[in-house]
Parts: C-alpha cells; sequence; structure tokens
C-alpha cells in the first residue's frame, strides 16, 4: 500500500474531522460495496456521490468538482484506469487526488504503472476503516 502512517496525533480509535461540504466521488459498481462506502464515509460527515461505472465518474467529477475520487479498478461501461486516463487527459476537468479501490491489488499493481496514471494512493476491498480513514487524513482538508 502506498499509505502514508496515521498522521501524528491520531490513532486507530479516533476520527479525523474534515471540513464541512466535504465531497467525495466513489466510482463503485457493486451495490454492497456502495452502501459500505457510502456508511463509512458518511460517519465521517463526508458527502457521497456514488457512480456505478467510470463514465458517470467522469461526469460527476466535472460537475460536482470533489474533494477525492474513490476509484474501483474493475467496473462495466468504463473501468477505472480508463477513467482514470480520460480525467487525467481532460486539461477543463477538476484533479482531485484518486485512491484505487480493488480487491487484487496485487495483481492490478502489476498491470500498470498506477502512478504514471495519476493515482495517488490504493486500498484493498474490503476496505479497513482505519486505513480509510488515514489515506482520508492525509488527502483531505482538515475541518
Amino acid at each position: 500500500m502506498i499509505s502514508a502512517p496515521l498522521p501524528t496525533g491520531e490513532t486507530a480509535g479516533t476520527q479525523p474531522r474534515f471540513r464541512a461540504g466535504t465531497k467525495i466521488v466513489l466510482a463503485e459498481d457493486d451495490p454492497v460495496s456502495q452502501k459500505l462506502m457510502n456508511l463509512l464515509l458518511g460517519k465521517l460527515g463526508i458527502e457521497v456521490h456514488i457512480a456505478p461505472d467510470g463514465r458517470r465518474a467522469l461526469e460527476l467529477i466535472k460537475e460536482l468538482s470533489p474533494d477525492l475520487v474513490l476509484m474501483d479498478m474493475h467496473m462495466p461501461e468504463m473501468d477505472g484506469p480508463e477513467a482514470i486516463r480520460a480525467l487525467r487527459g481532460d486539461a477543463q476537468a477538476p484533479q482531485p487526488p484518486v485512491v484505487i479501490l480493488s480487491a487484487n491489488v496485487f495483481t492490478d499493481r502489476q498491470s500498470g504503472d498506477m502512478a504514471s496514471l495519476g493515482v495517488t494512493d490504493f486500498l484493498t476491498k474490503p476496505v479497513n476503516r482505519v486505513q480509510l480513514q488515514a489515506v482520508l487524513a492525509r488527502l483531505l482538508p482538515p475541518a
């Protein structure tokens, strides 16, 4: 995992606080994963906008200018890497940090150079709440 350790002063039992109105686009095609991530992020006070595929994620990113994008690697219509390439190739689009969500992190990391795609970080599925909070605390503006 690319993630840095928890920020100074945070422990596994504390929840980071984020600026009011913090928005995340969650690109995820699995309804169970959508619900789980919506619940985890909602408990942190984060506004979640769900896209079932990469194409809809791109539309939401352009419409909402989110603070961060959580992008599943494998989705119908347009997968994560294809959506990231399209986003990073569009000079007019907002350029939020993109965190890949993958159940096959080892295979997915080996399939291409994620840094050259513009990927900021990786999280494994099922998502660990503490790891998610650490990544968010590092990438999102604090309260």
